[in-house]
């Protein structure tokens, strides 16, 4: 298993991108955006059952081979590709949350990866993460 603080770092490089994130920046936007469409429950926060279940469900549905584990073409897939940045940040999700460096995404590897995210990012600690909290979190605060 990786060590945290090697996540923690590739936490930051997934999320933020290059640029650190301010008021109004496109890093903003999308980190908001991602936590948005992860609130499943509309209820103004992130917890571990909603978030895994959602990225499960779109793995199985981006899983194209049927394999039961993600390449980075099937991760990336979708992608425009006049979109650089988006792609660069995919690659570094996935880089991120392949454990075992063989080329491939399980669903144990995406589960470990969300509840160390989701973990990190609650600051307040009490189980559930706020949109205040995750833009800090990707902010690196």
């Amino acid at each position: 298993m990786r060590p945290a603080p090697t996540l923690f770092l590739a936490l930051g490089l997934m999320l933020a991108g290059s640029p650190s994130l301010m008021a109004g920046s496109p890093a903003v936007g999308s980190a908001t955006n991602w936590f948005k469409s992860h609130d499943r429950d509309n209820n103004g926060y992130l917890d571990a059952d909603e978030v895994i279940g959602y990225e499960l469900k779109l793995m199985k549905r981006a899983d194209k081979s049927g394999d039961g584990k993600l390449s980075l073409r099937e991760f990336i897939a979708g992608i425009p590709l006049d979109q650089p940045e988006e792609i660069d940040r995919y690659r570094r999700r996935f880089k991120a949350m392949d454990d075992d460096h063989d080329g491939y995404v399980t669903p144990e590897e995406m589960t470990t990866f969300y509840r160390f995210l989701l973990t990190t990012s609650d600051t307040s600690g009490d189980g559930r993460v706020s949109l205040p909290e995750w833009l800090g979190a990707t902010e690196g605060e």
